[in-house]
C-alpha cells in the first residue's frame, strides 16, 4: 500500500471506529456471542430495538472487518468476533471511545481560538461517561496488576493515601494482600459516587469525596499513590502541585506515580500528541506532559529523594511510567 493510500484510509478511519464502537456499545457483538449460533437479522432487530436498516449496515461493515459471517439473512460471529467479544479491554475500550468521538469537535474552534475546550474533565459530569471512564481505567491497572504489585506493595504500606483514585484499582488489589493496610481514596464527589456503585471495597478503605487541593486530612500518611493525575496539572504549577502531595506525608514517607512522561529529544510523539489533543491537556490552563527530567527536578526541589523512573507494560494506550521517590529515605536505612 502506497503512503499516500495509507493516509487515505487514515482519513476514513474515523467511520469504520464508529461503527465497531457502536457495535460494542450497543450489544451487536455481545448479543451474536451469547447466541453462539447464527442469527437472522430480525432476530437481532427484535432483541436490541434498533432499526433493521441501520443495523444491516453495520453488520456488513462487522462482516468486512471479519468479526461477523454472514450466510443469506443469516449473521454469526468469527473466530475473531468471539475472541473480540471476550476482550474485557477491547470492550472497555469501545465503551470510552463511544463517548469521546464529539471531542473532535472542538479541535477546529482549538485551533482558531487557541484555547481549550476542557471537554474531557467536562464529560466527567456525565455519570455514562464516568462509568465507561472508571471501567475502563480497572481493566488497564488489572492487565498490569502483577507489574505494579510486584514494584508498590513494598513501598504502600501503613496509611495509603489514593490521590484522584478513580477505580484506586491498585490500591483496592494490594489491600486484599495486606491486612495491615489502610487506604484513603479521595477523588471529586461525582467520581467517588460512581466508583463506590461500581466497585466493592474490602475493610480498612475510605472513599472521600474532596478536591485534594482543599482537603485538610487529621493526620499524616505513610504512602501517596496517584494514577493519572500530574497530567492534569498545568505547566508551570507542576511544583505546586507536589508540594501539596508532599504535605500530606509530613516528615517522611514514599510516593508512587503512574503517569504518561514525554521522552527526552523526541520533539514528536503521535500517540501523546493525539492524547493531548483529544482530552485538551497541554493547553496554558489545562495539563501537562513533562519529560522525565521535568519531573525528576521538581520532585528534587520539593524534598523526595532516591527518585527512580521505570517503563511500565505497555498497555493499550500510550507507554505509561512509574514514578517512585521518598522522603528521608537515607535516614530510615
Amino acid at each position: 500500500m502506497s503512503y499516500i493510500k495509507k493516509l487515505h484510509n487514515d482519513i476514513r478511519a474515523y467511520k469504520r471506529s464508529r461503527v465497531i464502537t457502536t457495535a460494542i456499545h450497543l450489544g451487536i457483538l455481545s448479543n451474536l456471542g451469547k447466541a453462539g449460533c447464527a442469527m437472522s437479522i430480525s432476530e437481532l432487530q427484535g432483541r436490541l430495538s434498533l432499526s433493521q436498516e441501520w443495523l444491516r449496515g453495520i453488520l456488513n461493515v462487522l462482516v468486512q472487518d471479519g468479526l461477523v459471517a454472514k450466510s443469506g439473512d443469516q449473521y454469526q460471529l468469527t473466530d475473531l468476533g468471539i475472541e473480540a467479544d471476550n476482550d474485557f479491554i477491547l470492550n472497555a475500550l469501545a465503551g470510552y471511545h463511544f463517548y469521546c468521538f464529539e471531542s473532535w469537535d472542538f479541535l477546529p474552534e482549538a485551533l482558531k481560538s487557541g484555547k481549550g475546550g476542557d471537554f474531557h474533565r467536562k464529560r466527567m459530569f456525565d455519570n455514562e461517561f464516568r462509568k465507561a471512564y472508571l471501567i475502563l481505567m480497572d481493566h488497564i491497572a488489572q492487565s498490569q496488576m502483577t507489574f505494579l504489585e510486584a514494584e508498590c506493595k513494598s513501598i504502600l504500606t501503613g496509611e495509603v493515601l489514593d490521590i484522584g483514585a478513580g477505580p484506586s484499582s491498585l490500591c483496592r488489589h494490594l489491600l486484599v494482600l495486606n491486612e495491615n493496610l489502610k487506604v484513603t481514596a479521595l477523588d471529586f464527589p461525582e467520581m467517588v459516587s460512581t466508583a463506590s456503585e461500581l466497585f466493592k471495597v474490602p475493610d480498612k478503605y475510605e472513599w472521600v469525596a474532596q478536591d485534594f487541593f482543599h482537603w485538610k486530612p487529621v493526620h499524616f500518611f505513610d504512602a501517596i499513590y496517584c494514577g493519572h493525575l500530574i497530567e492534569y496539572c498545568p505547566q508551570f504549577e507542576l511544583k505546586s502541585w507536589i508540594k501539596i502531595l508532599r504535605s500530606f506525608l509530613g516528615a517522611s514517607g514514599s510516593m508512587v506515580l503512574v503517569s504518561y512522561l514525554r521522552e527526552e529529544n523526541i520533539a514528536s510523539i503521535e500517540d501523546l500528541n493525539l492524547f493531548e489533543l483529544s482530552t485538551g491537556l497541554n493547553g496554558a490552563c489545562l495539563g501537562y506532559l513533562p519529560t522525565k527530567q521535568e519531573l525528576m527536578d521538581v520532585l528534587a526541589d520539593v524534598g523526595f529523594q532516591v527518585i527512580e523512573i521505570k517503563l511500565m507494560p505497555s498497555g493499550p494506550f500510550y507507554m505509561e511510567h512509574l514514578i517512585t521517590c521518598h522522603i528521608n529515605k537515607g535516614k530510615e536505612c
